[in-house]
């Protein structure tokens, strides 16, 4: 089992986190603090890093903290998604437009720089 799955099993269990010597219940029983401390991992600053240059770097008892910690993240943005959702707030929205039939056909505009010799 790769460290991708240990880390999917025990997200899906939602199992604690540990990262060194610090733990992170996020099974929704934790008192505020731990939950303040739970929210500051995952809604934290991020950066973006290659998956083969970690591979290469950690082994795999690292890669599954990354994984996780990953996977946890992808939580907290999907509640705050849906917290948002729930309160109006800002979020994706999608418009519908019925009517197109006053749109331009762009296949019969001709590109000014084209017939130019320029663009």
């Amino acid at each position: 089992m790769g460290a991708k799955s240990v880390a999917q099993y025990h997200f899906n269990r939602r199992s604690p986190l540990y990262i060194g010597s610090s733990s992170f219940v996020v099974d929704n029983t934790q008192d505020e603090c731990a939950n303040a401390a739970s929210d500051r991992l995952g809604f934290g600053k991020r950066m973006v890093a290659s998956e083969e240059v970690m591979n290469e770097i950690f082994g795999e008892e690292e890669m599954a903290v990354f994984y996780r910690v990953a996977m946890e993240m992808e939580h907290a943005d999907e509640e705050k998604n849906c917290h948002l959702f729930e309160e109006g707030g800002p979020g994706t929205e999608i418009i519908r437009i019925d009517d197109d039939s006053e749109m331009e056909d762009v296949s019969r505009v001709v590109r000014m720089g084209s017939t130019m010799g320029g663009i």
